[in-house]
């Protein structure tokens, strides 16, 4: 099962699938990069991991920063927090 949605920053999607019975795949996609993100359920427990990656031909990210209120490039995007919760 799968759905996409397109958000209103230009050539941006997003993409959500369930890759098995405990593990959901979210798709982040922007002109120049895509965003992996996945969220894995063990029993009562959770974990996401997220991998950024450049697509080919680009050198930088161009991001939505809400420092700026605006587009910006990066060289590098590190997740250095996540947080996963079960209700």
């Amino acid at each position: 099962m799968a759905f996409r949605t397109v958000t209103k920053i230009s050539g941006t999607s997003q993409q959500f699938r369930i890759a098995g019975p405990n593990k959901l795949v979210g798709i982040f996609n922007t002109p120049q990069s895509q965003q992996i993100l996945t969220i894995l359920v063990t029993g009562k427990t959770c974990t996401i991991s997220v991998i950024n990656r450049l697509k080919p031909g680009f050198r930088e990210y161009k991001l939505w920063s809400a420092s700026l209120n605006s587009m910006a490039f990066y060289s590098q995007v590190n997740v250095t927090n996540t947080n996963c919760t079960i209700e």
